[in-house]
């Protein structure tokens, strides 16, 4: 892994604070475009879109603590990232990171979606990332034991 962090890349610290932090600093990050995803009226389709692609990406990024935090790498890859997690915390929850990655494609990519009400999309994808996002930090508590 390529740590760009000077401060971690160049730190004395233990092998596992350093991944702590790391898993942290991601969790955060997840944290941070689920908050902007909330601050975004759903009064547009095309803030609908931007609800939609940062409430997936949230769940991109909690999914990747996750691995990080029991695998000990990182995937970029949103494929990559759906498969991992199947394994680590079941297809329920992969499957549900996929639907929102297809949202998401759709969203970004279409131009035109006819059969989708942006409102209750957007709505319903803070709400699935709120709770996915949740459960990645339950996930990594309990493997912690904290």
């Amino acid at each position: 892994i390529s740590i760009c962090n000077p401060a971690l890349r160049d730190s004395k610290q233990p092998v596992e604070d350093v991944i702590h932090q790391i898993v942290a600093d991601r969790l955060k990050l997840a944290q941070d475009y689920l908050d902007f995803a909330a601050s975004i009226p759903n009064t547009s389709p095309s803030n609908c879109r931007q609800i939609i692609s940062r409430s997936y990406y949230a769940m991109h990024h909690a999914a990747r603590a996750v691995i990080f935090e029991t695998r000990r790498m990182d995937i970029r890859s949103h494929e990559a990232v759906v498969a991992e997690i199947a394994k680590i915390m079941g297809g329920d929850v992969s499957e549900t990171l996929g639907a929102q990655h297809k949202l998401r494609n759709n969203v970004e990519y279409e131009l035109y979606l006819p059969g989708l009400d942006f409102q209750s999309a957007s709505a319903n994808s803070l709400n699935i990332a709120s709770a996915f996002y949740q459960n990645c930090q339950d996930f990594i508590r309990k493997r912690r034991g904290t």
